[in-house]
């Protein structure tokens, strides 16, 4: 709590999408206290969202609400906007994945998967205004290397849920977060790595074309710099 106090009118720099869920709080608060120590001017806030789709994410920033918007996409995706969107994007980090599966699946004998290990696999789905950038960007990296998956669909309100979810016989994907590196560690699931580059969620930050600010810049680097501590410490 002592790393968020701050006065109300104090100058900020606003945050949107994806980094408002449990599974990021520890990560925020390593940013903020490295932002802290670089003596930022304007200190992150981070805006409660209901949706991180491209386009409502996009609106959030033509309406001048936030100063960035984080999501789970590519910044060739990005560029597809429409010229006049008047956006740019910074890929802040390729957050590694795990797969969720029941002890009793033919995959759960492995110590890591790669890959080819999801070919004719069945893949959940998560469906949901929260999902929808990040499932497409997996989707798009499994179909990138030839690996055809059959999907159940199952939708989730929540981040709680999403990490939750009992995948019965098909593959649940979630991020390797490291707060949740024992999560579904259970008598039924097991929680195995997938050790592969072609598989990993794209963090990327969208803002306001032209140079970012100070403020901004020093954000992305600490964001960047606290993402690869905690999934590359080498």
């Amino acid at each position: 709590m002592n790393l968020f106090s701050q006065s109300d009118d104090a100058p900020a720099l606003s945050i949107s999408g994806v980094l408002d869920s449990p599974i990021d709080f520890p990560l925020v608060s390593r940013v903020i206290e490295l932002c802290q120590e670089e003596g930022m001017a304007k200190m992150p806030t981070f805006l409660p969202c209901e949706s991180v789709s491209l386009s409502d994410q996009v609106d959030i920033l033509r309406r001048g609400e936030a100063n960035c918007a984080l999501i789970f996409t590519t910044p060739d995706v990005v560029g597809e906007l429409p010229k006049d969107a008047e956006l740019q994007s910074r890929e802040v980090f390729r957050i590694p994945m795990d797969a969720i599966v029941q002890r009793d699946h033919p995959l759960a004998d492995r110590d890591h998967l790669t890959l080819d290990d999801l070919n004719a696999q069945t893949i959940i789905r998560i469906i949901g205004p929260r999902f929808s950038t990040a499932w497409s960007s997996l989707e798009a990296q499994l179909s990138r290397a030839a690996i055809h998956v059959k999907t159940k669909l199952a939708p989730a309100s929540s981040a709680y849920e999403y990490v939750t979810w009992n995948p019965e016989e098909a593959v649940l994907l979630v991020q390797r977060a490291p707060v949740f590196s024992t999560a579904m560690q259970s008598a039924s699931c097991l929680r195995i790595p997938i050790e592969d580059e072609r598989l990993r969620l794209p963090l990327t930050a969208i803002y306001p074309a032209g140079a970012p600010s100070q403020e901004l810049s020093t954000f992305l680097d600490k964001l960047e710099q606290t993402y690869r501590e905690a999934f590359d410490p080498s």
